[in-house]
């Protein structure tokens, strides 16, 4: 969401700040039960979690790496009441001795009716702000359509990577890059697809996806799977350079954290509308890239080094949209080390939408 949208808007401010916390009591929960099980306990491990996830992060990782993580939120969970409220407003309530999921406890919480959004402040907020490139009936905004069958309305769509360019490298000589990647829609499914080797660049150098190209499918058959428009799609991608190549394990717990932020994300935002939507959905996911953001900045670097943050690319869409339409898409990482925060490296992905 830009900075302008919520500078003068107290429930915007309201609305990121309360995804923003949901996503750090869910780190401070999984770092609590890392220093001490017994007094904070997870959820139960059926239960898909954001705390459980970034736990099970930890857990594939050097005692080393464990250890900075727990004590970089040691501090926090162990501040007093007075301490926590100030911090985290009414969310300070969330009880993290509790095996209640973080989602739950904060979705539980009563919302003040002023700082609720009305549909129609919802749909003006999508309008006015969004990034989020639309099909509108008849037209087709932000992206490059091919319709083969325009009479025809899809059935699936894809997101798609073709490749890769490096436009400064990590390493003095040549990066070895990993690539990521998870999705989420406004349905609740979270996808993810753990970091799989794409290659060695160079400075200049592009590298094809080829057979690994195409990382997501969604269905939008309205007639089989009841999906409703609008529908809004989410995709993100991050980069790691050398580290998870060797452990694989990792990559997939760190996929599984990031798919599941969308999830959480739509979980609490039960309570904070008045009216349930489409453009609910869609504002939900314009708030997704901050809540991203918090875990790459604040979180994720304290876990691993040479590590992207995560880059996001959202689809919505207003009515079933033809057969053969392509949204083309072109995305910018950086790399940076855990330890100094520092920007080494940086890629562009080309990258797509396309129906079928």
């Amino acid at each position: 969401m830009p900075a302008k949208a919520t500078a003068n808007n107290p429930k915007l401010q309201f609305l990121q700040k309360r995804f923003n916390d949901t996503v750090m009591l869910a780190a401070e929960k999984a770092a609590g039960h890392l220093l001490n099980p017994q007094a904070f306990p997870l959820p139960a491990a059926n239960m898909k979690s954001l705390e459980r996830a970034l736990y099970d992060v930890a857990m594939v990782l050097p005692k080393r790496k464990r250890e900075k993580f727990a004590d970089k939120f040691k501090a926090s969970i162990n501040a007093s009441d007075a301490q926590r409220k100030q911090k985290y407003g009414d969310l300070h309530a969330v009880n993290l001795r509790n095996n209640k999921a973080i989602a739950d406890q904060v979705k539980a919480l009563p919302v003040d009716a002023g700082m609720k959004l009305t549909d129609e402040e919802t749909k003006t907020i999508v309008s006015k702000y969004s990034p989020v490139k639309t099909k509108l009936p008849g037209k087709i905004v932000g992206g490059k359509p091919k319709p083969q069958q325009a009479s025809v309305d899809a059935t699936t769509l894809q997101f798609i990577v073709d490749n890769l360019t490096c436009v400064k490298t990590n390493d003095l000589k040549k990066d070895e890059i990993s690539l990521g990647a998870f999705a989420t829609d406004n349905f609740g499914a979270a996808s993810d697809k753990a970091p799989f080797f794409v290659g060695k660049f160079k400075k200049g150098e592009t590298v094809s996806l080829a057979g690994n190209a195409t990382l997501f499918t969604f269905s939008i058959d309205g007639g089989s799977t009841g999906v409703v428009f609008p529908a809004a799609f989410v995709a993100g991608l991050f980069l790691v350079e050398a580290d998870l190549i060797h452990n694989r394990e990792l990559g997939e717990k760190l996929a599984v954290a990031f798919g599941l932020i969308g999830v959480t994300l739509m979980a609490v935002s039960i309570g904070l509308f008045f009216v349930p939507g489409g453009a609910l959905a869609a504002i939900i996911i314009l708030f997704v890239s901050g809540a991203f953001n918090i875990f790459g900045h604040y979180i994720i670097p304290v876990l691993i080094d040479d590590f992207s943050l995560a880059v996001t690319d959202t689809l919505v869409l207003d009515a079933p949209p033809a057969i053969g339409e392509t949204f083309n898409r072109s995305l910018a990482f950086s790399i940076s080390t855990s330890l100094s925060g520092i920007t080494k490296g940086s890629y562009t992905a080309n990258a797509r939408w396309v129906t079928s």
